[in-house]
């Protein structure tokens, strides 16, 4: 139940933000409707690039229905962020978890346990996010999509 207000209350903010505050475009909305509305069991990992630290919040928020959030397979997404950005206080390492965020050891390598949580949490059908680039790019033009995920 606290996951689901800490979520809630970032979707509002983030909403706010991008949607009264700035004036932002989303193509495609009904491919991720049609992913969310997966069968049960069914893992949803999505992958995109990244320009700000903030961007995983604020690219599903507005885009997430009040009733996506009571179904805990949609109520938000799991991320892994680098453990010294969002878990650098112990304020922040409080919240992090809340708001479903993982600490990834940078040059720990793919055998960390956040990872392993991560595909984890994939294979129990709840939606886990991932911007594969593992940097964010300050120039505003897009970066080419790396298929070689590993």
């Amino acid at each position: 139940m606290t996951s689901f207000i800490d979520i809630y209350a970032v979707k509002g903010i983030m909403t706010y933000v991008l949607t009264i505050r700035n004036q932002t475009h989303y193509f495609g909305v009904h491919n991720l409707r049609d992913a969310m509305n997966r069968p049960e069991g069914v893992g949803l990992l999505t992958v995109c690039n990244h320009v700000t630290t903030i961007d995983s919040a604020s690219l599903f928020a507005p885009q997430m229905h009040f009733r996506d959030l009571l179904d805990t397979r949609n109520c938000g997404l799991w991320n892994v962020a680098r453990e010294d950005q969002p878990f650098g206080t112990r304020f922040l390492s409080m919240i992090c978890p809340l708001v479903k965020i993982m600490p990834i050891f940078r040059g720990g390598g793919v055998y960390q346990i956040a990872l392993s949580n991560f595909i984890q949490r994939v294979k129990f059908g709840e939606w886990c996010h991932i911007f594969p680039e593992g940097r964010t790019y300050q120039v505003l033009s897009s970066t080419p999509f790396n298929p070689r995920i590993s």
